[in-house]
């Protein structure tokens, strides 16, 4: 759980935006514990939001990616750049949009062609430049087991949404097509 006077510094992956509840519909000072929230978004997030604009295998995965890049733009557009904007509605809640992607070999270990190393350097560089900053009040959160554990090897803290906070899955390619054939069926009826 949080501490008390203290703000999270929370690094949203990917995922978050994909497979969760909008980002600035959660109540992320009862989800983390905290009495202030600062949703820290890395270049690295924004390029991968970016990527699924335009996929063709998942129109959730384009409507949900879309949908995020607009919102994290209109809301940090309320700010000056590197400067957290406040999110409407959720008092105590801000978003940071960073600019500078990290200079990865200060971080040997890690590998720019990975997308999740690149954004854990992305942290890593954010608690180096930010020694005001308590590495306990840092936090990635993210539903990806791998990533989890490359940040527990590097003792950053994670956190897991709530279950409660999931879209319902997705359905599949072969659903997909058998309600079409359905519906052809109930056409041609």
């Amino acid at each position: 759980m949080g501490r008390k006077n203290a703000t999270a510094f929370v690094f949203l992956d990917t995922n978050i935006f994909l497979q969760f509840r909008d980002f600035d519909q959660i109540d992320w000072l009862r989800e983390l514990g905290y009495q202030r929230v600062c949703l820290v978004i890395a270049p690295i997030i924004l390029t991968e939001l970016e990527s699924f604009r335009y996929d063709r295998e998942s129109q959730r995965r384009q409507q949900r990616s879309r949908k995020a890049l607009r919102d994290l733009g209109e809301i940090a557009s309320t700010a000056d750049p590197g400067v957290p904007a406040s999110i409407p509605n959720r008092p105590g809640v801000s978003l940071l949009l960073l600019s500078e992607s990290p200079d990865l070999s200060v971080f040997p270990d890690l590998r720019p062609a990975v997308q999740d190393d690149v954004l854990l350097a992305t942290i890593l560089q954010f608690v180096g430049k930010h020694p005001e900053v308590d590495q306990v009040d840092v936090i990635l959160v993210t539903d990806d087991l791998g990533l989890i554990t490359k940040a527990r090897a590097r003792e950053l803290r994670f956190h897991r949404p709530d279950d409660t906070l999931r879209l319902p899955d997705e359905p599949t390619k072969e659903q997909r097509e058998i309600e079409e054939l359905r519906a052809q069926l109930a056409a041609l009826a």
